[in-house]
């Protein structure tokens, strides 16, 4: 795992440039939708802190991901010698110092009310969140778009397969990183910085999904593929039905699209979506999105969190990447089919290792 400073950033050519070396250890995290983040530990506190200065960029030689250092910290341990901590996130954090409201006061996709919210009209989730990210700017150093499968460039009217196109989407007063963080994971869509190819002098933020691999990427416990296993069954907060309502409406949805559920197994929830001003078949929409995100949310769980061993038959990269979902086996009957969230590479005396970390999702 060698870590680069990246060349021309804020300008042409960005591409690995300065080796970083002399550290102590580096722990390098990437997440599917989540900010990614690294920690770098080095007693060569002078010379890293002039390679490394606060909001420069760095990558790894085997890594596409940006990210931006953000912090320098220093103490002194307990055998006299002063330790640099530098700490950075991914280059799309930036996005917190951007907001949905123009100088002047206006919303993004202004529907004529300059007020607290604004509505984009059929759009898909991914296509409202990408037109957030293009206010990254100024300038040229950053272009966003949509990248995996069937899921186009994206534009005004882009669409991604699979996701609604007639629901209008709420953007509030807020930092454009919370409200693309929060319309992503209504499809559990993630974000990412990568550096670009060689002739392309940008950094790319890619709204992207991941791919199904639960029949070719499979963990099973009984191979010995895994060196700690822990299982959860639980109803606690699980719901089968729900009524989400507005000021003026609501609908009412069942988890299973019928509505056979008695007795114990009737387990009613109540989504307030009082924020919706939509009426209609706007409304209706809007609300049963919010619904079916709710149910998603609320259910009943059979979890297995499960730590990777040091032997495995597959390699993150090339069999899975972050967003992907594969087959998770262990014992008492239990198979679950886990999104892989995050993978964190670590480097120290003792060596390197990488493991990857899985989340159920919601849909």
């Amino acid at each position: 795992m060698d870590l680069y400073k990246l060349k021309g950033f804020g300008g042409a050519d960005i591409i690995p440039d300065v080796f970083i070396e002399n550290y102590k250890s580096l722990i390098w995290t990437e997440r599917y939708r989540e900010a990614s983040d690294f920690q770098l530990v080095t007693e060569d506190v002078d010379e890293i802190r002039a390679l490394l200065p606060i909001k420069s960029a760095v990558t790894l030689n085997d890594s596409q991901y940006v990210m931006l250092v953000e912090t320098h910290s220093i103490e002194t341990n307990e055998k006299g010698i002063d330790v640099l901590t530098i700490k950075g996130r991914s280059y799309e954090t930036f996005l917190e110092n951007r907001t949905t409201l123009y100088s002047g006061g206006e919303t993004l996709e202004d529907d004529g009310d300059p007020m607290s919210m604004v509505y984009t009209t059929e759009l898909t989730t991914a296509a409202v969140a990408a037109k957030l990210v293009a206010h990254i700017g100024p300038g040229g150093q950053t272009k966003s778009f949509i990248d995996n499968n069937d899921i186009d460039v994206v534009g005004s009217t882009s669409n991604v397969s699979g996701l609604p196109t007639s629901v209008w989407r709420v953007i509030n007063r807020d930092t454009i990183y919370n409200e693309v963080q929060r319309l992503l994971a209504e499809n559990n869509l993630g974000i990412r910085s990568l550096r670009s190819s060689p002739d392309d002098d940008v950094i790319n933020i890619q709204i992207y999904r991941g791919t199904n691999k639960t029949a070719t990427v499979i963990f099973d416990a009984r191979a010995g593929h895994f060196k700690k296993v822990s299982y959860l069954w639980s109803s606690v907060g699980g719901k089968t039905y729900v009524v989400s309502s507005s000021k003026t409406q609501s609908v009412r949805i069942y988890n299973s699209g019928a509505s056979g559920y008695e007795g114990l197994d009737n387990r009613t929830g109540l989504a307030d979506q009082s924020d919706v001003t939509q009426t209609g078949t706007q409304g209706t929409a809007t609300l049963t999105a919010r619904a079916k995100s709710y149910l998603g949310n609320n259910r009943e769980v059979v979890i297995m969190d499960a730590t990777l061993g040091d032997d495995q038959p597959y390699k993150y990269g090339t069999d899975y990447k972050l967003g992907d979902t594969v087959k998770i086996k262990g014992k008492y009957g239990v198979t679950v089919n886990l999104m892989v969230n995050e993978y964190v590479r670590t480097k120290d005396s003792n060596g390197e290792t990488g493991y990857p970390g899985f989340f159920q999702p919601n849909q």
